[in-house]
């Protein structure tokens, strides 16, 4: 079979492998992990409003207008059906695994090695996350935009054509593969800025496989002179990282998602980002307990095991820089690994996550850069090598598919993915809070009751979910607790309209008609800027008007002086209700009620035929 062939059939073999792994995604939902955050941003499909929203808001705390380009085209394509989404994904991804190939053979010429190292790509288990996960487009998108990058620099440095005839056209040539540069750098940035590092890998690439930069009969295997010309001719792609990388952490400061040094100190942050290097290796070797959450260590770090973890970390990097004059590739894969992974190891950290199983997209090249090829310089002079190396390469890409295989399935739906999570990690409050707000969607409101109970045990100081765990006991008729926890829930965050809202229902439920006027009336001092209405959120603004009614309803009748102020300010929450929704059958009998204990008994009747003709009972449920 001749070499274009054998390529061509690889980059088959490798799409066909892709899908057949992936494609049980085209029956998964979205999970309420972002995905819904993210289709509210697109809901408007591809405008001229929205492409400029792209470039002037963010997403969930990122400025991707390249990612959100994309999926407004999704939108356009496919609505909200998750299955395009998901395939789009997959497509991005197989292609990635295709590009880097070509682009590691087109680099070394080692054709098994540039297979084995494109197909771990493809099937590791620890990539699953940001291909399966809707939310992040951003990774398989900017990886394409790496991976062209990467190839138009390559025929970029490729060596001059003989004779002076082709020196003009080869000048042109290459302005023109260096834009090509720097226009894909550009759009992987604006669709993932953790992109920001890719100058410092074609430096790397410099020195192996290229040999621009490389001097290998020293200790130190670098030409000074030669690294800073390589340097000075990235400078513009330097320029593009440094004022990306500060963009990104403007944004993420705006957004409120960079976390405190007085919480996070500098010390721990260190620790846990050395801790995840080591645990990168480890899921890339032995890819088990998986999860779309690790919760960050609380607890104070060993120094002990710190200074072993740091010592183990230096002796690699001095090995490595040692034996770069014999094994270049492994220099080149260790900082590729380490430096890739800088934006997201945690030194600034962005969420409460110790680290993300999606942060290994690119940076995990590194590593089977070195095992691929350190591999074959193991056992390619032995007896039977080859063989053992064909046979060990397709074991281990078998079995990264089928793991790769089980764990695309925890991504099926909310439920599975967070069931998955707290099954596999400790202590973990995202992953329990999760599962409690899906499992209350799904209606199974006792286990719901229980993981947010577990929740509130792992973070005591949220809000939200003390908010979430009141939610859901006062659906299950138990007031008293619900009670206790809205008002834990409004001590943590006192300026929560819908709890103050939600709180005021069940108090007056419950029978406590002042205390649920208090809160009803805080609500509504909180919305005086029309809040409510300006997050689309005239339900709860509806409910609102709606329970301070019914509770001056109850109030005027228990009172043995001033009812009729009652009634009348009924009546006028019942009338600014009915404005915004008139056909409320419940709004229009309540109504009729107020007027009728008010007196004005014409008004009450026509009130009450209309809300029996949309269908409401004659009289409305009573408060207890």
């Amino acid at each position: 079979m001749s070499l274009v062939r054998s390529r061509l059939l690889i980059c088959l073999i490798l799409v066909a492998a892709t899908v057949a792994v992936y494609a049980q995604v085209r029956h998964h939902e979205f999970v309420n992990y972002d995905d819904y955050v993210y289709l509210s941003a697109i809901d408007t499909g591809v405008t001229l409003d929205a492409i400029e929203r792209t470039f002037t808001q963010h997403i969930v705390s990122n400025w991707i207008p390249v990612t959100w380009m994309m999926l407004l085209v999704d939108y356009e394509l496919y609505g909200r059906e998750p299955a395009g989404y998901h395939l789009t994904n997959v497509a991005l991804h197989a292609a990635n695994a295709v590009l880097l190939f070509w682009l590691l053979h087109l680099l070394t010429g080692a054709t098994g090695r540039s297979a084995f190292v494109a197909g771990v790509f493809a099937l590791h288990p620890l990539h699953v996350e940001s291909v399966a996960w809707m939310s992040e487009r951003k990774d398989v998108l900017s990886g394409l935009f790496f991976m062209l990058t990467l190839l138009a620099y390559v025929h970029y440095q490729a060596p001059n054509e003989s004779g002076p005839e082709s020196r003009q056209p080869r000048r042109s040539r290459r302005v023109l593969l260096y834009l090509c540069v720097v226009v894909s750098f550009a759009l992987g940035l604006m669709a993932k800025p953790m992109l920001v590092t890719l100058p410092f890998v074609l430096l790397l690439l410099d020195y192996w496989p290229l040999e621009r930069i490389g001097r290998t009969d020293r200790l130190v295997p670098i030409d000074w002179p030669d690294l800073g010309r390589a340097a000075r001719e990235k400078i513009p792609l330097f320029v593009l990282a440094a004022a990306v990388s500060a963009a990104a952490i403007l944004t993420q400061d705006l957004a409120g998602s960079l976390s405190d040094t007085a919480v996070l100190t500098i010390p721990r942050r260190a620790a846990n980002a050395l801790d995840s290097y080591w645990i990168y290796i480890g899921k890339s070797l032995w890819p088990s307990g998986l999860a779309a959450f690790y919760p960050h260590p609380i607890e104070t770090a060993q120094g002990t095991r710190w200074i072993a973890l740091g010592l183990g970390f230096a002796a690699i990097t001095i090995t490595s820089i040692v034996a770069a004059s014999r094994r270049p590739y492994a220099l080149v894969g260790w900082l590729w690994y380490i430096g890739m992974l800088v934006p997201v190891i945690g030194l600034i950290q962005v969420g409460s996550q110790a680290h993300a199983d999606r942060y290994t997209y690119l940076p995990q090249i590194g590593i089977t850069i070195c095992v691929a090829w350190g591999a074959h310089e193991w056992l390619s002079p032995r007896r039977w090598g080859h063989a053992l190396l064909r046979g060990f390469g397709a074991a281990i890409l078998i079995a990264l598919a089928v793991t790769s295989w089980f764990q695309i399935g925890h991504w099926k739906n909310t439920i599975a993915l967070h069931s998955h999570a707290a099954s596999v990690t400790h202590d973990n409050f995202r992953a329990h809070n999760g599962l409690a707000a899906a499992l209350r969607r799904a209606g199974r409101l006792e286990e719901s009751a229980l993981h947010y109970q577990r929740a509130a045990s792992l973070a005591p100081r949220s809000g939200r979910t003390q908010i979430g765990r009141a939610e859901v006991l006062a659906e299950l008729g138990r007031l008293d607790e619900a009670i206790e926890a809205y008002r834990i829930g409004l001590r943590i965050a006192p300026r929560h309209i819908r709890a103050h809202i939600n709180l005021g229902h069940v108090l007056l439920r419950d029978g406590q008609i002042d205390e649920s006027l208090l809160h009803f009336e805080r609500a509504l001092e909180l919305d005086g800027g029309g809040g409510l209405v300006a997050s689309g959120s005239l339900p709860f603004l509806i409910s609102l008007h709606r329970g301070i009614g019914l509770a001056l309803i109850e109030r005027g009748r228990n009172a043995t002086e001033g009812a009729q102020s009652s009634y009348d300010r009924a009546i006028e929450h019942f009338e600014i209700l009915l404005e915004m929704r008139p056909n409320d059958a419940s709004a229009h009998v309540a109504l009729a009620e107020a007027l009728m204990l008010s007196g004005r008994s014409d008004e009450a009747r026509t009130h009450l035929a209309r809300g029996r003709e949309l269908g409401a009972p004659s009289r409305p449920t009573r408060a207890r």
